[in-house]
């Protein structure tokens, strides 16, 4: 299990795990403890880095790091929390990274915010390399105001480094919305109370390898349609660097079959063209199916087959996940 912010008592959990306090660690294999309170979590932690291509269990990387949290308590109508910590990863006995990282969320009735910022400790070859002891690194901020029930502004900052991150599973979609995500952020949501949802954002980034890059996205949901929970998701995104320009289309359908069964069909088409060769393109097509079960009261099984079919990437992929909730 993994500890829930705002429960009161010592916890220890041993294995795979990502915690909700360590976005910036991401998922690893260890142990943490936790000890928590109404308004507060410590705790301290240690393991080491799955495979970067295997998602296996590895030695490679170890890692360890201490933080602190302090939070509202559980059922306050304003979320907020501010997280401070500091972590260390070392492989074969020298120095990978040491950093110390500030977490922090609001949440209210029209204000929301995010903000992650790191800070590098450089010593040994590190501080050779960048020749100061304290480097920023990374800065993430994200903000959210509701200037009335359907309309919903946002706006963002984002130059984090491409780590992996924690997600049950990696689609076409989700690589290009991680390499896509560095620079400004601006965008806008409407939707109404029942059924429909409209968002539109825009990204530009000066300091990526690719040069300048934009992208311009508009997403459409319509969902909760029926006694089954029919639901409907559209997305079309623009795309331009220096390297390429391109689109990519999404969507997908879902419902309910029965009180213990959803089924979801979706897929997608993205194609790219070279900007110096017009003649260079190329094409990426996928389809994906998931099936979720509620087995029962605390178990609860997914099943997820997707194809993808193009020039640079043709594959079958079958995933399947088993959860018991306590």
């Amino acid at each position: 299990t993994t500890h829930v912010p705002g429960s009161a008592g010592f916890s220890v959990t041993v294995g795979r795990q990502y915690s909700p306090l360590l976005s910036s660690i991401s998922i690893f294999d260890g142990i943490l403890a936790n000890f928590g309170g109404e308004h507060h979590d410590v705790g301290v932690f240690s393991g080491t880095q799955p495979d970067p291509v295997t998602f296996g269990h590895s030695n490679d990387i170890r890692e360890h790091g201490l933080y602190a949290a302090f939070h509202n308590a559980p059922g306050d109508a304003r979320s907020w929390s501010i997280g401070l910590g500091a972590a260390g990863s070392y492989a074969g006995g020298e120095i990978d990274r040491e950093f110390a990282f500030l977490q922090s969320h609001y949440n209210g009735p029209r204000l929301s915010m995010y903000l992650i910022e790191e800070v590098d400790y450089n010593r040994g070859w590190r501080y050779e390399w960048e020749q100061r002891t304290l480097t920023p690194t990374s800065t993430f901020a994200n903000f959210g105001l509701r200037v009335s029930r359907t309309l919903t502004l946002r706006a963002g900052y984002d130059n984090r480094r491409q780590v992996r991150l924690y997600r049950d599973r990696v689609t076409p979609e989700t690589e290009f919305d991680d390499s896509q995500r560095a620079g400004v952020r601006l965008g806008f949501t409407v939707q109404s109370r029942a059924h429909f949802r409209l968002a539109i954002d825009s990204r530009r980034d000066d300091g990526s390898s690719a040069g300048v890059a934009e992208s311009h996205s508009a997403y459409l949901s319509l969902v909760s349609f029926t006694s089954q929970n029919v639901g409907f998701n559209v997305r079309a995104t623009r795309y331009t660097n220096d390297r390429v320009e391109g689109w990519l289309y999404s969507g997908s359908a879902g419902t309910d079959v029965g009180r213990r069964v959803r089924i979801e069909i979706g897929g997608g088409l993205r194609e790219e063209t070279a900007v110096l060769d017009p003649l260079a393109q190329t094409r990426l097509t996928w389809l994906d199916v998931d099936l979720d079960f509620a087995l029962g009261r605390r178990w609860y099984l997914l099943i997820s087959a997707e194809r993808n079919k193009g020039e640079l990437d043709d594959n079958e992929q079958l995933y399947t996940s088993v959860t018991y909730r306590f």
